[in-house]
């Protein structure tokens, strides 16, 4: 028998793991009256509520396993474990952020949604008005090529785009893919710049002032990945001085901007709530993670996708 804590609960996520582990007691730290005297060993978080991770594990000592529902640990306090195990869904999203990063580069290149029109009065197709982009052809550059960079690579490669990437690895095969082992060069050679993933475990920032003074005045930058790689302030000023074109931001934290932060008015910018992993078989995916490690647990085997903590 294994006792979880869960910080969410969605449709079929008790009932599957009871499928699997029928003698299993599940509970929630939103149901706080049903947790006394209750004495987890794993807790099961919520990458969007992680203000209550060190309330939570000083409550509940007996927690050795924390499972972080999400796809990476980039904003997650991994300081707060301790010494108790740490693992998240690491690849369960990859098919879904490079799903979601094709959308942004599309919607940049056909315009939308300002393409589309409200009344007959925006009735317009002249040639001069209306021309939209096209991905084919274009040159993506990818900073970081781990499992969310393949999934992005081989289906921007499928649109017959010409793909560098920005990496520490030297094993590239995707057809049509090539290393680029200098990042300023990369950045001036190409249309659209994908902060796919981190390079390495500790914070960094990659797009300063510097680098996005190599780009053309055209490019479009998108962040899937952490939002401590770009300076939003150097971000601003190439958008206000034309020195890029625009921005598509997922990767922004869990938490909300503050609500006069210039990001939200921006009209070069698109933001998302760091949704770009979201999606129904994505979170199948994640689901079956957590039942890989829950299964290892109740065995006492090595848990897989275990995160640096310490």
């Amino acid at each position: 028998m294994i006792k979880i804590l869960s910080q969410l609960n969605f449709d079929g996520f008790e009932s599957t793991i009871l499928a699997q582990h029928p003698a299993a007691v599940i509970r929630y730290s939103d149901a706080p009256e049903t947790l006394d005297g209750f004495q987890p060993e794993c807790l099961v978080a919520d990458p969007y509520r992680t203000e209550q991770l060190a309330a939570l594990l000083a409550q509940f000592p007996s927690i050795r396993w924390v499972h972080l529902f999400a796809g990476n640990a980039y904003d997650f306090p991994t300081d707060l474990i301790g010494e108790r195990s740490l693992t998240c869904a690491t690849g369960a999203t990859a098919v879904s952020v490079g799903e979601w990063t094709m959308a942004a580069m599309l919607s940049e290149a056909k315009r939308f949604p300002a393409a589309f029109i409200q009344s007959p009065n925006d009735w317009q197709q002249s040639f001069a008005n209306n021309l939209n982009g096209s991905l084919h052809g274009q040159k993506l550059g990818l900073i970081g090529f781990g499992r969310v960079g393949v999934a992005i690579a081989s289906r921007a490669s499928n649109f017959g785009m010409k793909v560098q990437a920005f990496t520490r690895r030297e094993d590239i095969t995707i057809p049509g893919v090539f290393p680029a082992t200098d990042l300023h060069q990369m950045i001036s050679q190409v249309d659209h710049l994908v902060i796919a993933d981190a390079l390495q475990a500790e914070q960094e920032c990659l797009l300063d002032a510097e680098a996005l003074a190599h780009a053309q005045a055209h490019l479009h930058v998108v962040n899937v990945a952490r939002a401590s790689m770009i300076d939003l302030d150097a971000l601003k000023a190439a958008l206000d001085n034309q020195t890029i074109g625009s921005a598509t931001l997922d990767a922004l934290g869990n938490t909300p901007l503050d609500v006069d932060h210039w990001l939200y008015q921006h009209p070069q910018v698109r933001i998302s709530p760091n949704i770009a992993w979201r999606d129904y078989d994505g979170l199948i995916r994640m689901q079956q993670m957590l039942l890989v490690n829950l299964r290892r647990f109740v065995a006492g085997e090595i848990l897989v996708k275990q995160v640096l903590s310490h």
